[in-house]
């Protein structure tokens, strides 16, 4: 698997609600003094967000189940896996749920995918070919576009594979594909596939390089780098000389003598000079994402982070020197994922974060709908607008801030254009006042009347904070994967080391937490601060419904305390006899990661790839129609129901009673 693909999955086996990784030591080291108070930062003015691009709505391939009405989904198209300048300058990427087609002179763009004919919304690698027409390598075959309509070629078939890491396409037109079994070729005319039986120094193939003098190089996963010579039809394989590890190879790209250049997984740079392997870049344990040489000759890098590092931005040599292009220097983000040059000097990289340009002196970012794939928290204030967080569980990245949804258009907030938080933001509330919360890092924001502040720094609080609620009286409860804590007039008072799941302000001012497994796995309550300014002990709650861990609570006005769990939907508290709601009551499913109280008082629970609203003692459920969907939490506005899931945002249309 590529790197990507191995990030992406990573980042995709996160589905919980709340991470339950434990560091007891740092909770222990890292501690504020308890009740210790806090001085709110003075206000910060809200500036305006950047000039966004359109969103579009994309249409699902089946309807929702009436009643309820369609379902809208937004996907992320920021998560960028390649890009290509067309031959009329057009700007092309690839990623997870399609292609988007980028006017650079205007910045308006369009968006393609399995509706207009792609085999497969993964696209991993895109090439244009002499004639204009465009090739992508899918994960489900090789697909063309001749500017008005696709045509699929799918190589399982032979001894080829329809997973496409690359696809190129040599100075004559013929086309090469590198995927899991090996390489394949095309004439214009039948697929041929290669495999190590043939030559091929290993599988699967990363990357296929055609060079001037007719020869291709492809980059394997286990065998080394290999050339192969289509006049003699005899094989090259370059394995490890001068005690480098060879076989690791990743990138590859042809320099502008001709000759490959190649990276070395966890190592370095190296060309080849026609007889030996030399030293071109030391990258320090970053990994490589893609190479490319301007019309100078001059080599360009994208770094995009290993295991054990982040990337180090846009790499260029001039002079014999190498220098950095960094977020600091208006990079849309240091991990980069994709590399495009066109010849007039425009330079096109990507992220996972979108599309970062570097036009008439200066660097803009484009993105279209959500930033992230995977959305962490959605909350609708009063005026009817959507917002959503976009942290990251994953340790190596930093999250990708908040994007506001107003219907018509997508709007961008990190740290970088005014919001005072990390921009790892986890969780996401809106308080009686109307005012929006966010949790980003180890800090807390609110944003009132177009400003934003910060109530709780890192120095106060201990680990990222993953949950906030909110009591009748404005008092605010809020929890890291460690501690819990209660912010009021009178300041900030930790309750520590409760290892919580999930939150809940009650109506009476109190807050039930639900703990990590670790801890037990059931909830407790806590009480305001005792006299001497200090939390009281929580007073733990028997689980007499057999409803198990708790992984979500929600409080109502009227008292009534909602856990969701891996059982099903509990009523714990409040008007009413306990109760314990599970599938056979009409739940969807099991593992309900979100609930939500609606304005008409009904109770909306969200499980992994559907939501069910409680209308009395009745269940209505709602099916996304897709298995993989991921939801993780679940907003209610006015008139739909926002999810923020692991492959974008999905909005229903459900009218209030």
């Amino acid at each position: 698997m590529t790197p990507m693909a191995i990030r992406r999955l990573a980042l995709l086996a996160n589905i919980a609600r709340r991470s339950v990784l434990v560091f007891l030591v740092m909770a222990a080291a890292c501690a504020p003094p308890a009740g210790a108070p806090v001085a709110p930062a003075p206000a910060s003015t809200f500036p305006p967000p950047p000039v966004p691009t359109a969103g579009v709505p994309f249409a699902l391939p089946a309807p929702l189940p009436t009643p309820g009405g369609p379902v809208t989904a937004y996907p992320s198209l920021n998560s960028v896996t390649d890009l290509a300048f067309a031959p009329d300058g057009a700007l092309w990427a690839s990623t997870y749920e399609g292609l988007v087609r980028w006017d650079l002179a205007t910045d308006n763009f369009q968006l393609m995918s399995e509706a207009d004919g792609l085999p497969s919304p993964g696209v991993l690698s895109l090439a244009f070919a002499p004639d204009g027409s465009l090739w992508a390598g899918t994960q489900s075959g090789v697909a063309r576009y001749d500017g008005s309509s696709w045509r699929t070629y799918q190589l399982a078939g032979g001894q080829g594979d329809d997973l496409v890491y690359d696809v190129a396409v040599a100075p004559g037109g013929d086309v090469w594909a590198g995927t899991g079994r090996g390489a394949s070729h095309f004439d214009g005319r039948a697929w041929r596939a290669f495999s190590p039986a043939d030559g091929l120094a290993g599988a699967p193939v990363w990357q296929v390089a055609p060079a001037p003098d007719g020869t291709v190089w492809f980059s394997t996963h286990s065998g080394g780098v290999s050339r192969f010579d289509p006049a003699s039809g005899s094989w090259t394989t370059f394995t490890a000389p001068d005690s480098w590890q060879l076989p690791s190879a990743r990138k590859l790209a042809i320099g502008p003598d001709g000759l490959p250049w190649v990276h070395i997984g966890y190592d370095n740079v190296y060309r080849f000079d026609g007889r030996r392997w030399v030293l071109a870049y030391p990258t320090s344990g970053q990994w490589v994402c893609d190479m490319a040489f301007s019309g100078d000759g001059g080599p360009w890098i994208a770094t995009c982070g290993g295991f054990h590092a982040h990337g180090g931005g846009l790499l260029h040599r001039e002079g014999g020197q190498w220098s950095a292009l960094t977020a600091k220097d208006g990079l849309v983000s240091d991990d980069l994922t994709a590399l495009a040059l066109r010849p007039d000097g425009v330079i096109a990289v990507g992220s996972q974060q979108g599309i970062g340009i570097h036009q008439a002196g200066r660097w803009r970012t484009l993105r279209t709908g959500p930033v992230l794939p995977t959305v962490t928290g959605a909350a609708v204030t009063p005026d009817g607008v959507a917002w959503f967080a976009f942290g990251d569980e994953h340790l190596q990245t930093a999250g990708g801030g908040l994007a506001r949804f107003e219907g018509q258009r997508w709007q961008y907030v990190n740290s970088a254009n005014g919001l005072p938080v990390s921009d790892n933001v986890r969780t996401l509330e809106v308080a009686p006042d109307g005012s929006l919360w966010a949790g980003g890092g180890c800090s807390l924001g609110r944003l009132r009347e177009d400003k934003w502040e910060i109530l709780a720094t890192c120095d106060q609080v201990n680990g990222n904070v993953v949950n906030l609620s909110f009591a009748p009286d404005g008092t605010v409860w809020f929890a890291t994967e460690f501690d819990v804590f209660r912010l009021d007039a009178e300041g900030l008072v930790r309750y520590a080391q409760q290892l919580p799941l999930a939150l809940s302000a009650a109506a009476d001012g109190t807050a039930w937490v639900s703990h990590n497994p670790i801890q037990g796995g059931w909830i407790s309550t806590l009480a305001a601060r005792s006299p001497d300014g200090q939390p009281p002990a929580g007073q733990p709650i028997t689980d007499t419904l057999g409803i198990g861990v708790v992984t979500s609570l929600a409080g109502a006005a009227d008292g009534t305390i909602w856990a969701g769990s891996g059982s099903g939907v509990a009523r714990l508290a409040g008007p009413g006899a306990a109760r314990l709601y599970t599938t056979v009551d009409g739940l969807p499913e099991g593992g309900v990661v979100d609930l939500a109280l609606a304005p008409d008082r009904s109770l909306w629970a969200a499980t992994p790839r559907a939501v069910a609203r409680l209308d009395g003692d009745r269940w209505m459920s709602y099916d996304l129609g897709l298995s993989d969907a991921g939801i993780r939490a679940i907003a209610v506005g006015n008139e739909r129901i926002w999810l923020a899931t692991n492959r974008g945002v999905f909005s229903l249309l459900v009218a209030q009673r």
